[in-house]
C-alpha cells in the first residue's frame, strides 16, 4: 500500500518538535534563572549520588561550625570570669597583707570587704551562658553552688557543690570534641592535701594516717576521772570536776616541808585537812588534792593519771583517749576522720586544727574573713602565723584560677586551628558540589537560543508546509 503524507502527518510531527523544542527551552531557561544544572535526580543520575554525599557534607560542617561558635562563646565567657576571680583573690590577698599591721578595728572592715569578695565569687560560680550553668559539668542545675549559714550573723560558713562531676563536651566533628564547661569542682574547689596542724600547747599531735575533712575543724579535749595512786593518803579535792590534767603525771610530795609539786614545777604549799588544793604543772595542767587524809611525815613521788576524751564534731560524739601514736576521731556530722597522736597529751583544752591544703577557694576566704576576726581567739604568734598560711591560701588558689585560665586559652585556641580545618574543607566540597550541581550560564544561554531558533524555525517550517492550497497546483 502507498504511504500518503497527509495535512494530520504535518501537524503531529510539528506539535512533537514544538514541545521538544520548548522543554529544552525551559531547561536552558531553568538553568540561567537557578544557576543550577541539575534540579532532580534524573537530569544527571551519575553524579548524583556523589553530589549528594557532598550536600550532606556540607550539612555536616554547618553543624560543626554551629558547635564551634557555641563552644567559643561558652569558653569566651568563663575566661571572662575567671579573670574577674582572679582580680577578686588579687585583692583578698593584698587585704591580708594589710592586715598584719592593721589594728583590731581596721581588721574588722577588711574582713567585710573579704565577705564582699566572697559573695563576688559565688554569684561568678553559680553564673550561666544561655540558661545553662557554666560551671556545673554536664548537670543542669540552676545553681551549682550553695551555701549554709551562720542562723546567727548570716555568715557563710561552708559552700556545697552540687554540679556534676564530668565535664560537658561539644562534639566537633568524627573525633573532635572540646571541653566547653568545666565543673565546679576542678575550677573552685581543692583536689590536694598537706599536713595536718594541730595548735595549743595540750599536747595533742598530728597521726600517722591520711585525714579526710579539710579546712578548719576544733577537737575538744575533756577531763572524764582523775586518779591518785600510792600510799601519802591524798585524794582528789572537792573541785576534781575542773581538773584539767589528763594522762600520767608525777607529784612530788615532801612531808616536812607541806609541800606539792607537779611534774616538777613550782611547790605548792598545804596544811593537812586542806580539801580542794590547786596544784598546776609548767605545761598549765591543773589537780585539785584533799589532804584530809594525808600520812604524816610521807615523803615520796605519786602517780596521777587523768583519762580523757577526744571530740571533732562539738561534743556530738565522743572518743577515750587511748594515749597511742595513731588514734582516730572521727567526725559523726560528715563521717570525716581525723588521725591524731595522743601519747603525749598532758592537760584539756580546745585544739584549733588545720588541714593543710585542702581549702577551696571559698573556704580560704572564709577561713581569711574569720581570721581576721580571730574567731578561733589565737594568741599573737599564732594568729600571725596563721594569717601567713591564709596568704598562702590565696595565692594557690589564685594559681588553680590562671591555670584553668590556661586550659580554657588552649581550648580556645584548638577552636581556630578546627574552625580554620572546617573552613577549607567547607571550601572544597562547596567548589566540588558546584562543579557538579552548577550551570555553565554561557553554554545555556547559547543553547537557549539555539532551542529559541530551532522553534521558530519549526514555525516557520510547519507554517509553510500547512499553507498548500489548490491554487499552488494550478501554476
Amino acid at each position: 500500500m502507498a504511504y500518503r503524507v497527509t495535512p494530520n502527518h504535518f501537524a503531529s510531527n510539528t506539535v512533537r518538535w514544538s514541545q521538544a523544542h520548548t522543554a529544552s527551552l525551559s531547561v536552558s531557561q531553568t538553568q540561567i534563572s537557578t544557576g543550577l544544572r541539575i534540579q532532580k535526580p534524573s537530569d544527571d543520575p551519575s553524579v548524583m549520588g556523589t553530589l549528594l554525599a557532598n550536600k550532606s557534607s556540607l550539612a555536616r560542617l554547618d553543624i560543626d561550625q554551629t558547635n564551634i561558635t557555641a563552644a567559643r562563646a561558652k569558653l569566651d565567657q568563663s575566661v571572662a570570669q575567671l579573670v574577674k576571680v582572679k582580680e577578686a583573690l588579687t585583692r583578698a590577698n593584698s587585704l591580708a597583707l594589710q592586715s598584719v599591721q592593721a589594728s583590731e578595728e581596721e581588721r574588722r572592715t577588711l574582713a567585710g570587704q573579704v565577705d564582699g569578695i566572697l559573695d563576688l565569687i559565688l554569684q561568678i560560680a553559680n553564673s550561666s551562658d544561655g540558661g545553662k550553668p557554666l560551671y556545673a559539668g554536664t548537670a543542669d542545675t540552676s545553681q551549682p553552688f550553695v551555701t549554709t549559714n551562720d542562723p546567727i550573723t548570716g555568715d557563710v560558713q561552708d559552700v556545697i557543690y552540687r554540679g556534676s562531676e564530668t565535664r560537658s563536651r561539644i562534639v566537633i566533628g568524627v573525633l573532635s570534641t572540646v571541653d566547653a564547661m568545666y565543673t565546679g569542682s576542678e575550677v573552685f574547689l581543692s583536689r590536694g592535701r598537706g599536713e595536718t596542724l594541730l595548735m595549743g600547747d595540750t599536747g595533742l599531735a598530728a597521726g600517722r594516717g591520711t585525714d579526710t575533712d579539710r579546712g578548719f575543724n576544733e577537737i575538744q579535749i575533756r577531763r572524764t576521772a582523775t586518779t591518785i595512786s600510792g600510799a601519802s593518803g591524798l585524794q582528789s579535792g572537792v573541785s576534781v570536776a575542773d581538773d584539767t590534767l589528763i594522762g600520767q603525771h608525777t607529784l612530788s610530795v615532801d612531808g616536812t616541808q607541806m609541800t606539792l609539786r607537779l611534774d616538777g614545777g613550782s611547790p605548792t604549799s598545804f596544811v593537812k585537812g586542806d580539801n580542794d588544793i590547786l596544784v598546776t604543772s609548767p605545761s598549765g595542767a591543773v589537780v585539785h588534792i584533799d589532804s584530809s587524809t594525808f600520812v604524816d611525815g610521807f615523803i615520796g613521788d605519786i602517780t596521777i593519771s587523768g583519762a580523757g576524751t577526744l571530740s571533732i564534731d562539738g561534743g556530738a560524739s565522743t572518743t577515750p583517749i587511748d594515749f597511742t601514736d595513731n588514734q582516730v576521731v572521727t567526725n559523726s556530722v560528715n563521717g570525716n576522720i581525723t588521725y591524731v597522736d595522743t601519747q603525749q597529751v598532758v592537760k584539756t583544752g580546745d585544739v584549733p586544727v588545720e588541714y593543710q591544703d585542702t581549702a577551696n577557694i571559698f573556704t580560704t576566704l572564709i577561713e581569711l574573713r574569720d581570721d581576721l576576726l580571730n574567731r578561733r581567739d589565737l594568741a599573737g604568734s599564732q594568729w600571725q602565723d596563721a594569717i601567713q598560711r591564709r596568704i598562702g591560701d590565696v595565692q594557690q588558689a589564685s594559681s588553680r584560677i590562671l591555670e584553668v585560665v590556661g586550659d580554657q586559652s588552649v581550648s580556645l585556641d584548638n577552636l581556630d586551628g578546627i574552625e580554620a580545618r572546617v573552613e577549607i574543607y567547607r571550601l572544597e566540597t562547596e567548589r566540588a558540589v558546584g562543579d557538579r550541581e552548577s550551570a555553565d550560564i554561557a553554554s545555556a544561554i547559547v543553547q537557549l537560543q539555539n532551542e529559541q531558533n530551532m522553534l521558530q524555525f519549526t514555525y516557520a517550517v510547519s507554517s509553510q508546509v500547512m499553507s498548500i492550497s489548490i491554487l499552488d497546483y494550478l501554476r
